[in-house]
């Protein structure tokens, strides 16, 4: 019965399975994703590719305000600033919250 469960997802997976692909920009290194397509029972699980420049299409999509939950990880994040900027649209307030920091806390602040 206990293999028959279907896994659970990281926390990662978990958001942008949540909140959808409209709303998170996701700025790592993953080549693939698993999103939801469709809403309420018709609801199924897709793996979606992602391109090699996915990463600053997304950074780019949350700094001009049309999405508004951004996750990164070290991967995708390295060399970037995603602070408010007086130069970006996006002026709302920023909330950040360390998933899965890894062996390194210094690295991860």
């Amino acid at each position: 019965k206990l293999a028959s469960l279907p896994p659970v997802p990281g926390a990662l997976d978990q958001i942008v399975q949540r909140f959808g692909t409209d709303l998170v920009a996701e700025v790592t290194g993953r080549s693939r994703r698993i999103v939801r397509k469709g809403e309420g029972p018709a609801a199924r699980l897709v793996v979606e590719s992602r391109a090699g420049s996915a990463n600053l299409a997304e950074t780019s999509a949350f700094m001009d305000d049309q999405k508004r939950i951004l996750i990164f990880s070290d991967a995708g994040g390295t060399g970037r600033s995603y602070h408010a900027s007086l130069d970006a649209k996006n002026q709302q307030r920023r909330v950040h919250f360390l998933l899965e920091p890894g062996w390194r806390a210094d690295r991860a602040l």
